[in-house]
């Protein structure tokens, strides 16, 4: 209930925001660049393990690009790490408020 309410209370903040029409342009545009972008590695991924293919012919082209998972998972959680908006960033507007605190 709590975390449903600051998700409620961070959309409303959202489209108050006097910046709201600019950041809703700015999420399309993010969205599809997402998209874009998953379909742009599905390509390179589906290209890739037929190059891997020819050019490795002993080992199967899931073994090559498994030896990169580990790197992609690593620079995934650190981007995801860097972004996140953190629990107490979230709560901190509402400590400010003038409540008594064991209420």
């Amino acid at each position: 209930m709590f975390f449903n309410d600051l998700r409620q209370h961070g959309k409303l903040a959202a489209k108050r925001h006097p910046m709201y029409e600019k950041n809703k342009f700015g999420k399309f545009f993010m969205y599809f660049m997402a998209v874009f972008f998953a379909s742009y590695l599905i390509f390179i991924g589906t290209g890739l393990a037929y190059a891997f293919r020819d050019r490795f012919s002993n080992m199967e082209p899931y073994h090559i690009l498994n030896k990169a998972l580990l790197v992609i998972f690593l620079i995934d959680f650190l981007m995801r790490f860097s972004f996140q908006k953190t629990l107490t960033q979230e709560i901190k507007p509402y400590l400010l408020l003038p409540i008594k605190k064991n209420s």
